[in-house]
Parts: C-alpha cells; sequence; structure tokens
C-alpha cells in the first residue's frame, strides 16, 4: 500500500466522528485526572522530600554523613591504611603478574597438570583391576587439560594481550566496565622454573583432589577480584542469575557485593546515597529482623526473617551502585535476557513435557493438561515473576532504535505473554491486565478512549477467544473451583489470626503461621502454608505497624514514580519509570490473591524492581540528556 493511501485512510479514520468523541472524552477525563486533589497526592513525592530534609528525622541522617574533618579524617587514614596493605599490594601484585604472564607460561602448567592427572587415574584403574572399556571410562579430564595446554605452548602472547585480541572477551571486559588500559600489563620475564613447580605442585595435589577444582578456585579469585574492584559487575550478574540459583547462592552473592561496596565506600571510591524513600525501606526491613526476633517460634522464624533482609539488601546496593544509563541499561537488559530464557523454557514444559494437573481443577478445567512453572516450583510464582517484566519488555520494543533490537524485544514480549497463558495463573493475568492498563495511559493519554472502545466491542469478540481461557478467567469467585473455596476458607482463618495479633504479628515466616494457623483453621482446611494474600500476610506476621509501614512504603515508591512520570519532559525515561512502576503494580494486584512473597526469589526481584525504578528517577533527573537518548 503506497504511503498516500495510507495517509487517506489515517485522516479519514482521524477525522471520524466517533473516533473525535472518543479522544474528546479522553482528554476531559485526563484533565480531570491530572488536576485531582488524588493525582496531586500521588504526585508530591519532591515536596515530601523538602519537607524530610527539613525534619529532625532528616536532619539526623544528614547530620551521619561523613562531613565533618574527624569524620573525614577516620574515613582518609582507613583508606590509606587498606590500599598500603601488605595483602592489598600482594593481591594487586598477583593480579597484575597473571594478566602479564604468557600463554605459554599457563600451557606448560595445564600440561604438567593435564599428565599428572592421566596418569594418577591410569593408576588408580590398574591398581582397582577395572578396565577401561568404554571411550567414556578414559581419563578426560587430564585428556581435556593436555589438549588446551598445545595452543598455550605454541603461543607468544601475554594473557592480557590475547584477552583484548578476542572478541568475545574483549566484550565481555567491556561490558564488566573496563578499558584496554585497565587490562594491559608489562610483560613477566620468560621463566620456566616457576611454571614446572606449580605444575608439579598441582600434579601432585591432584592425587587428593579432582583438578577441576584449581580451575574452579581460579575462576573463583577472578570472580572475587572483580567484584571487588567492580561492585556493580556482581549486581548486574546476581539479577541476571536469580532465576536460576538457589536461595543462598543468591543471598551470597548480595552480601559479597555488599561488602565490596562498603570497601569501595570507606575507601571513597563509591558514595552512599540515603533519601526518604530509602528510609522506609530500611524500617521495614529492620521490621523483617524484629519479626524474626519476636515471634511465636523464634527457630522458626529467623532464618527467613534474615534471607528476606539480606534481598532487601538489592534495593539499597542497586540505588547506590547503578548511577549511569550505561549500567542501568545493562541491568535491565541483562534481567530481559534471563526473563526471556525462562519465558521459552516455559513454552517448551507446555508442548513437550508430560501433562502434570497438580495445580488444576480438574473437573472445572478439564481442557488444562498442564501449568508451566519453568525454573519456578508454582504456576502463580512464575506468574509473578513474568507480569513484573511484560511491560518492561513492552517498553524495550517500543523504544529500541534498530529493528534487530526491536525484533528481538517482540520475541522476548511474545514469549513471556505466551508463557504467562500457559500458567494459567488468573490473579497473574488480572494484575498484568491492570498494570498494562496503566502503563498505555502513561504511553499515551488516547489510550482512555481506546479503552472505551475496548469495553463496548468486548463482548463481540468473546466467541473468537479460546474457551479454556474464558472460562478460566470467568470462574474468578467461583466457590465451586477448589482453589477459590481453599482461598476463602483460609482467609476466614486468617482474618482471626489478625484479630488476636492485631499490633505484634506472629512472626515471619511459613514455619510461624502453620503454628498459630491450626488453631483458627476451619474444617477440611487444616493445614496452610500461608493466608494467600500478602497484604494479610503482612498484617499477620508484622503487626499493624509492619503493615502500616509496608503501604507508607508502596505510596512512597509510587509517588515517586509519578512525580517524575508527570514532572519529566523525556519521554523515553518516562515510559522506562512508568514500566518497571506498573510491573510492581502488577504484582501488587495479584498480592490480593495469593501471598506472592512466599517464594523467596520474587520477594528479591520485587526489591530490585523498586530499586531499579528509584535508580532510574535519580539517573534522569540529575542528568541533563537529550530527548530521545536514553535507550
Amino acid at each position: 500500500m503506497s504511503n498516500s493511501k495510507k495517509g487517506k485512510i489515517y485522516k479519514s479514520f482521524e477525522s471520524s466522528f466517533f473516533i473525535n468523541v472518543l479522544i474528546k472524552i479522553s482528554d476531559f477525563f485526563y484533565s480531570k485526572i491530572r488536576t485531582s486533589r488524588l493525582a496531586q497526592l500521588f504526585t508530591s513525592y519532591d515536596n515530601m522530600t523538602d519537607s524530610y530534609s527539613d525534619s529532625f528525622a532528616g536532619e539526623t541522617v544528614n547530620k551521619i554523613k561523613p562531613r565533618s574533618k574527624t569524620v573525614l579524617g577516620l574515613k582518609n587514614s582507613i583508606s590509606s591504611r587498606v590500599e598500603n596493605s601488605f595483602f592489598y599490594g600482594l593481591i594487586n601484585k598477583v593480579i597484575d603478574f597473571l594478566l602479564g604472564a604468557k600463554l605459554k607460561f599457563y600451557g606448560v602448567i595445564l600440561f604438567i597438570l593435564g599428565f599428572f592427572a592421566t596418569g594418577t587415574e591410569l593408576i588408580k584403574t590398574f591398581l582397582e583391576n577395572a578396565e577401561l572399556s568404554t571411550i567414556s571410562d578414559l581419563p578426560w579430564q587430564g585428556i581435556a587439560f593436555i589438549l588446551i595446554s598445545i595452543p598455550l605452548l605454541l603461543s607468544k602472547e601475554q594473557l592480557c594481550t590475547a584477552l583484548l585480541s578476542s572478541g568475545i572477551s574483549k566484550r565481555i571486559i567491556g561490558f564488566i566496565g573496563y578499558k584496554n588500559k585497565d587490562v594491559m600489563r608489562t610483560a613477566v620475564g620468560d621463566t620456566t622454573a616457576l611454571p614446572v613447580l606449580i605444575g608439579v605442585f598441582l600434579g601432585v595435589l591432584a592425587i587428593f583432589i579432582p583438578p577441576v577444582i584449581f580451575v574452579a578456585a581460579l575462576f573463583g579469585f577472578v570472580y572475587l577480584a572483580l567484584t571487588f574492584n567492580k561492585p556493580e559487575f556482581n549486581v548486574i550478574l546476581t539479577i541476571a542469575t536469580l532465576p536460576f540459583l538457589p536461595t543462598m547462592v543468591i543471598c551470597g552473592e548480595l552480601i559479597l557485593t555488599l561488602i565490596a561496596f562498603l570497601f569501595k565506600a570507606i575507601r571513597g571510591k563509591r558514595s552512599i546515597r540515603f533519601e526518604l524513600l530509602d528510609l522506609f525501606v530500611l524500617a521495614f526491613a529492620i521490621l523483617m529482623i524484629f519479626g524474626g526476633l519476636f515471634s511465636v517460634s523464634p527457630s522458626e522464624s529467623l532464618p527467613p526473617a534474615s534471607v528476606f533482609f539480606c534481598f532487601m539488601l538489592s534495593y539499597f546496593l542497586i540505588v547506590n551502585l547503578i548511577k549511569t544509563k550505561e549500567l542501568l541499561k545493562k541491568l535491565i537488559s541483562f534481567s530481559l535476557v534471563s526473563f526471556t530464557i525462562c519465558s521459552l523454557y516455559g513454552i517448551y514444559q507446555n508442548f513437550f513435557e508430560a501433562p502434570d494437573t497438580t495445580w488444576t481443577d480438574e473437573d472445572m478445567f478439564s481442557a488444562i493438561e498442564t501449568r508451566v512453572v519453568s525454573t519456578f516450583e508454582n504456576p502463580n510464582v512464575f506468574g509473578e515473576y513474568l507480569i513484573m517484566l511484560i511491560p518492561l519488555a513492552l517498553t524495550f520494543m517500543l523504544l529500541a532504535k534498530k529493528m534487530s533490537g526491536k525484533s528481538l524485544s517482540l520475541v522476548s514480549l511474545v514469549a513471556s505473554v505466551a508463557a504467562l497463558i500457559f500458567t494459567w495463573s488468573r490473579g497473574a493475568w488480572l494484575g498484568c491486565i491492570v498494570s498494562l492498563l496503566i502503563f498505555f495511559i502513561i504511553l499515551n493519554k488516547n489510550s482512555l478512549g481506546a479503552y472505551i472502545m475496548g469495553m463496548l466491542a468486548f463482548p463481540l469478540a468473546i466467541p473468537f477467544l479460546p474457551e479454556s481461557i474464558v472460562s478460566r478467567f470467568t470462574s474468578i469467585g467461583n466457590m465451586t473451583d477448589s482453589s477459590t473455596s481453599y482461598r476463602v476458607y483460609i482467609w476466614e482463618a486468617s482474618l482471626g489470626m489478625i484479630k488476636d495479633f492485631p499490633l505484634t504479628g506472629i512472626g515471619i515466616g511459613t514455619g510461624a503461621y502453620q503454628a498459630v494457623y491450626s488453631e483458627y483453621a476451619l474444617a477440611g482446611i487444616e493445614t496452610a502454608p500461608h493466608s494467600h494474600n500478602l497484604y494479610m500476610q503482612i498484617m499477620i506476621e508484622l503487626g499493624i505497624l509492619g503493615f502500616a509501614v509496608f503501604m507508607l512504603t508502596m505510596f512512597l515508591f509510587v509517588n515517586k514514580a509519578f512525580t517524575f512520570i508527570k514532572s519529566t519532559s523525556f519521554s523515553d525515561a518516562r515510559l522506562l519509570v512508568g514500566a518497571v512502576t506498573c510491573g510492581i503494580v502488577a504484582i501488587l494486584v495479584q498480592g490480593l490473591t495469593d501471598y506472592v512473597w512466599y517464594n523467596y526469589r520474587v520477594f528479591a526481584f520485587f526489591w530490585m524492581m523498586i530499586g531499579i525504578a528509584s535508580t532510574a528517577i535519580n539517573i534522569y533527573k540529575s542528568d541533563e540528556i537529550p530527548e530521545n537518548n536514553i535507550m
């Protein structure tokens, strides 16, 4: 179709009486919403921040900052002691040596280690009177070391030069945040004795320790060095690996990043930012610890409370370490990469894995053969993860400048929506719909008119929708559905718990909940892991104070986001912040029907998303950037 024909169609569509009416209705309601008292209340964060700064609490926090000569002198003294210490100097010398050494150096070590490992395995086989009956019985670990050593022995390059000459490793180095000059080192003089001694030493150890442990130790050293030098790298790595790693590994990543950040901050290499929203996030995190200590069952509550507190550190790490547009884009991009992988895996489960009706009422929904979980343990949990990122995937597709970027974002968006459907999680569907309705209003004020037209046309579309989706959605509130009735009965029991523990709550975690729930349970629902409602659960665990602090924290977060969205002149930044905010709104809506923090990783990602939105606002407010130069 020619551009002239497209223009005529667009003009005739635009001049339509019905469309004009919808646009006028949209303008009317949009102007009323923007000037309403509710809108003023939710866009007053800057005023509240000013009031906080002038308050006693704000002045107290401000005094804690290292501005006095005594505090600054102590900070400089600690920094000087650290940087001039033997241990710190030794680590730097080791790094300089490793980067400056030639590949031949590593080749000698690997060859000798491989020789010892191969010989050791063959001797063990002989002594045990075993046979090498198949090719898989060969000592492949040692053979692999020998094979890898051959090209290294033939090379005359330094390790640093080799890293920069490889396209893949150079990109990884750039991603971490290093420049070429940061990697280059003075060449280490040729030596034969040292790599031979190291190879023999490791070879002897290989008799008792699997050689792969040495490789893991080397990678561990590199990981620690990178984290302590570039803690931002570990923040991005943590959010990228979140869906795939066990809870305690993620905790370890965050604690290590915190130590590295504080190490940098003490030395004056990083700064600490603290504002009104941060104060309430910290208050809620502290209440989590109190909920572990002062519980009906401290032994059951302290472990989950500690994990919750640890995961809330991710918020502070993001707002204090991710301070540039480049780092922010990397953080979001890698979270979307893992999000896409999880979505594709969920689609694979739906079509290629054996049906599983564990999570489905088979009497009501016989057409649903399986509900996908991807890398999560529960379809509802997977849905919670998806709805937090779907608005962001949509934003990346809209803001991508190149067709390749739009195509990849489209794949991510389509895969995530399909995976969300296959979770068959009605709460997640509802949360996603609400979040996208808000997002499109942020995107374009005329969305209100489109919603009116959509509501008028929706009854006509119902016959064309899949019956399984329609029946699943219309079953919301149907007490004949075992899932719905199960929740309602648990809510009744939970309300009784709230009435009896209104001030202090019962403590954090499912252990504390189950210890008390049995006294309030209705017949037929004697056991339950949680209340299946985020707000009830917070009230039950932390009492009215914890619930109030959480609600105020969410109010301040949404207020900060909408204050920025209303005031900024940069449309790209407005969409980005709006998308992350809508992701949080989505899970808060789902929280009405489920305890969305039951899965630790979802809890962690919840606070990470709040951190992403907060740091994005801080970056764009403090950086004069030209329009269309954000993504």
